[in-house]
């Protein structure tokens, strides 16, 4: 009657293709969840994260400095006053100022407005490049983690696959896990 059957095993894969450098198990070991059980070769992993990381702080430097909005703004401002003093000028004694001249001011003028919009609109786009390199810095960090493997349950490996130099593709087995807090008996 005291017959034990095991309810579940399971494969543990890798998340990464690449070489295996490290073995922390043995077969018969008892693992815990969460335990550390094997590493990839993550040297290029971590200079994608170190080359993601810079392009990130560079797009935030450009995404905080407003200095050509504000250096825009400032030309704009002496456009708009210049046009402003001619036409006083005109205003108070007609031809003063030929009107060549005025049509040229108020040319620069419109130009500096609209390069006050240029500046406005390449900070905002700063700002959401400095996310996306936000995002590309987790993306390197995820790929760097997922070079290590972990024990997905708690239970005993029961062999192994792979040794410490193999070449492991995306997705294939490492080991074979048994849970061990589930015997039917």
């Amino acid at each position: 009657e005291g017959h034990v059957s095991l309810i579940n095993d399971v494969d543990v894969s890798a998340q990464e293709a690449g070489v295996l450098t490290k073995l922390h198990f043995r077969e018969g070991d008892s693992v815990e969840e969460g335990q550390m059980l094997a590493e990839l070769d993550n040297a290029d992993a971590t200079v994608r994260l170190e080359e993601s990381n810079l392009n990130h702080k560079v797009a935030v430097k450009e995404a905080t400095n407003d200095i050509n909005v504000q250096a825009s703004r400032s030309a704009a401002k002496v456009a708009e006053a210049e046009v402003a003093e001619s036409e006083a000028v005109n205003a108070q004694s007609p031809g003063s100022i030929p009107m060549t001249k005025l049509r040229r001011e108020r040319l620069t003028a419109e130009r500096s407005r609209l390069q006050v919009e240029v500046a406005e609109l390449e900070y905002e786009v700063a700002g959401i490049t400095a996310e996306i390199r936000g995002q590309q810095v987790k993306a390197a960090q995820n790929s760097l983690q997922r070079r290590t493997i972990a024990a997905p349950l708690t239970g005993v490996v029961e062999r192994r696959y792979k040794e410490i130099g193999e070449w492991v593709a995306l997705g294939e087995p490492i080991c074979q896990l048994i849970r061990l807090d589930r015997l039917r008996v």
